[in-house]
């Protein structure tokens, strides 16, 4: 599926290296390319794609990154370049705007074959890094399956026993409890985040609430009253 990818970032420390890809794909690319050392330097938006030199800064900075990149443009593709291919990049891996990685090894022939193929819709991994995201994904699914066929202990708020949501409604409603984002929840539950807009509108208007807050208090309120009956005398 096409990404519609406007314009390609980079963005890294490693000058050389960087200036060589920069200037391989300004010739040889029909798409804008821009250069730079701070990621603060670009206006972004989620028609761009990051190529992040790894070593623009340590892993907690780019973890810190990822997340907000996730958070604030969810629709964004990132692609990490510089990567050296025994590097543990678990954590960064289980972000869904990350679409590929570029082995520290590669020539800037392969550097804009894998641009190109993220460019098209497809990602860009080696298969090592496709079996973690593999496991990733059975792990999130036995999750889902596991929130869906199993009944909730009374500690986890006892969501599954208020109101007259569905079973649907009440793993969103779980979700948003552990303040879990729109695309986070669907990932979670191999959902499109349409349809988690629409479950959330269901979820607030049989709560009678407009937001998360009020539908969290409101809930909280509901299951007190059904731990304790007298309090509805």
């Amino acid at each position: 599926m096409e990404k519609n990818i406007s314009r390609v970032c980079i963005i890294g420390k490693n000058k050389p290296y960087a200036l060589s890809i920069y200037q391989h794909l300004a010739e040889n690319s029909i798409l804008p390319c821009v250069l730079g050392q701070k990621i603060e330097s670009f206006n972004l938006n989620e028609k761009d794609l990051i190529l992040i030199d790894i070593d623009y800064d340590n892993d907690d900075f780019l973890l810190r990154l990822f997340k907000s990149l996730q958070l604030q443009l969810p629709n964004i593709s990132v692609c990490l370049f510089n990567v050296d291919k025994h590097k543990d990049l678990n954590r960064l891996l289980s972000f869904p705007i990350l679409c590929g990685i570029l082995n520290s090894m590669y020539d800037l022939d392969n550097v804009s074959q894998g641009i190109a193929k993220i460019c098209s819709g497809s990602n860009w991994f080696s298969r090592d890094h496709l079996d973690v995201l593999a496991n990733m994904r059975s792990e999130r699914f036995s999750l889902a399956r596991l929130d869906a066929d199993t009944i909730q202990p009374r500690d986890s708020n006892n969501i599954n026993q208020v109101g007259n949501l569905t079973r649907r409604e009440h793993q969103i409603l779980q979700c948003l409890a552990e303040n879990l984002s729109n695309k986070e929840i669907a990932n979670k539950l191999f959902l499109s985040a349409h349809t988690i807009n629409s479950h959330r509108h269901n979820i607030y208007k049989k709560l009678g609430v407009n937001n998360r807050a009020s539908a969290l208090t409101k809930l909280s309120i509901r299951v007190r009253k059904q731990e304790a009956p007298f309090l509805n005398k």
